[in-house]
């Protein structure tokens, strides 16, 4: 009886699970997909349950699931796939947009090229028959020569406040005053745009300034003055500091003023003394040594053809031993008559370079120098032109030589410490040295 009863909840179970529709897709053919095809005589019946009409699309188009598929028809594009392709219209409405093919035939509008008109020429300024050319009028004061000048004023601003007010009343008094230097040398600068009213406010103290008097002075006058006592100064290792800069040119005059700026692996100084003599001394010398490496030096005045003739005769004297610098060089220098020598220095470590440039004053001196054999520290070393040095080692300095293959490059080896290969002499050491020593 059991056993019947089992069979009987089997068999309804299979009954339930065979009458399960079957699952399809209820895309349908939206947007392409085709549906679910199968064979409708592997396809059981249907329950009531799923004899219903289900709505695949916004159009209120149904599907019966009773009939037997057919293969799909063709696609047709619904509303969803026009509002999914991307928008092309302002793309298309901008003037570098690409032609579009999809038009129809219709031919795209050209825009006309834009065309400007030649520009019209300046006429000759010398040919003009009213050539302005405005000029301004400086004027300076000393205010610290004004005793009990600065108890009326806090500060620089309140001083050119007072004096903007009272010469405000010259018609051609231009922009504000301005303060310059400091202590001593402090001044306060105004300017005219008429040399009538530079007279008027110049020719007398002014009462109303506590005494504060100006006088003319022609600002280019002063620079050109200062240009002529200064020394430009080149090839100045990143290494050289100011101070030492400062004591090494000191002994030719009084400094007034040195300031430097970069120029690639080198730094440039231009250094103002305080009378013109100071640069009559070197008018002579090409090169000072400063920490052991040559400064090349030329005064300011110099004009552009005047600074190439120091560089017009240049050899090279390659072969140089490892880490050999300018001072190492002096008495070569001396003996071949060169006006300077520089060893140049690398990019990479920043090392001296093999070999070095020699200026001469005249192509004869050079090749008379060319003639000379010269040795350092027992080491040969060979003369060559300005525009082989590509063609030399950058590590021994010798022409066509491989650096990698460089045998100067190869380090001798170091001799063994007594105390590597010594127990009792290591075991000594690590007990009587402090950590700190290089034997332990």
């Amino acid at each position: 009886m059991a056993k019947d009863n089992k069979k009987q909840n089997n068999k309804s179970n299979k009954d339930t699970t065979s009458k399960r529709p079957a699952s399809s897709s209820p895309t349908g053919n939206i947007s392409g997909q085709g549906p679910a095809i199968s064979d409708p005589s592997n396809t059981p019946p249907l329950t009531t349950f799923t004899n219903k009409r289900t709505r695949v699309s916004a159009e209120d188009s149904v599907m019966d699931v009773n009939k037997p598929l057919t293969p799909p028809g063709p696609v047709e594009t619904t509303s969803a796939e026009i509002l999914s392709q991307p928008d092309t219209s302002s793309l298309d409405a901008s003037q570098h947009a690409p032609a579009n093919n999809n038009d129809k035939g219709k031919s795209p509008e050209i825009t006309p090229a834009v065309s400007f008109p030649e520009r019209a020429a300046f006429p000759d300024a010398s040919q003009a028959a009213v050539q302005s050319q405005p000029t301004l009028y400086y004027a300076l004061a000393a205010p610290n020569d004004v005793e009990g000048f600065w108890t009326h004023f806090a500060s620089n601003c309140d001083a050119c406040d007072a004096v903007d007010r009272q010469l405000f009343l010259f018609s051609s008094y231009g922009s504000r005053a301005t303060c310059s230097g400091s202590n001593d040398l402090k001044r306060i600068i105004v300017h005219f745009w008429k040399k009538e009213d530079l007279d008027k406010a110049t020719a007398s103290p002014m009462n109303s300034l506590f005494g504060l008097h100006f006088h003319a002075y022609d600002p280019k006058a002063i620079k050109a003055d200062e240009h002529a006592r200064t020394l430009v100064v080149t090839d100045i290792p990143l290494f050289i500091t100011d101070v030492l800069l400062r004591g090494t040119f000191s002994r030719y005059g009084n400094i007034t003023r040195c300031h430097t700026r970069l120029s690639k692996l080198y730094r440039t100084a231009y250094i103002t003394f305080e009378s013109t003599g100071a640069l009559q001394n070197l008018d002579s010398i090409w090169g000072v040594l400063c920490g052991g490496h040559c400064l090349r030096i030329c005064p300011a005045t110099f004009s552009p053809d005047q600074r190439a003739e120091r560089c017009a005769y240049v050899a090279l004297l390659a072969g140089l031993p490892r880490g050999t610098i300018a001072v190492d060089l002096a008495e070569i220098a001396e003996e071949i008559s060169a006006k300077s020598i520089n060893v140049p220095f690398s990019m990479n470590s920043y090392n001296p370079k093999p070999y070095a440039y020699c200026h001469f004053a005249s192509e004869t001196a050079m090749e008379n120098a060319k003639s000379i054999s010269c040795t350092l520290k027992n080491v040969g070393l060979t003369w060559h032109a300005l525009d082989e040095v590509t063609s030399l080692c950058h590590r021994c300095g010798h022409p066509h030589c491989n650096p990698d293959r460089c045998g100067s490059s190869s380090r001798s080896n170091r001799p063994s410490r007594p105390w590597q290969s010594n127990d009792k002499l290591r075991a000594l050491y690590n007990k009587h040295l402090p950590p700190s020593h290089p034997a332990k």
